[in-house]
């Protein structure tokens, strides 16, 4: 009989007598079922985002796919477009396109990404 109140008590002690669902404090969300493309459940889903971070990536696939990573790269007055995040890079330095994507990548310098 102990052994069966003691099962009982494991039971219902496991058992939670609250549910809690996490919170979504973003200002837009999308779920979606990747084998259907069906959205599940979505927030402003269409307002316009910044990509930043995406621009980034793709900008060091391109670079790294150009095969001129060992070419220099003359820093120009557009690295003062970019706000955010940098590397502290001058206008006029000299810098391996190797090193811009590292400092891209990295410590995610904004203006490496748009340095021509």
């Amino acid at each position: 009989m102990k052994k069966l109140v003691v099962i009982i008590s494991l039971i219902l002690f496991l058992i939670p007598n609250k549910t809690y669902a996490l919170g979504e404090s973003s200002s837009s969300i999308t779920v979606m079922d990747m084998d259907t493309g069906r959205v599940l459940y979505s927030k402003n889903q269409s307002e316009k985002r910044l990509i930043a971070s995406i621009t980034k990536i793709m900008t060091a696939i391109v670079a790294i796919e150009s095969g001129k990573l060992n070419d220099i790269v003359v820093v120009d007055d557009s690295i003062l477009k970019a706000y955010g995040s940098g590397i502290y890079i001058e206008i006029g330095e000299q810098i391996r396109l190797e090193d811009l994507v590292y400092g891209l990548m990295l410590r995610s310098g904004n203006e490496l990404a748009i340095t021509e």
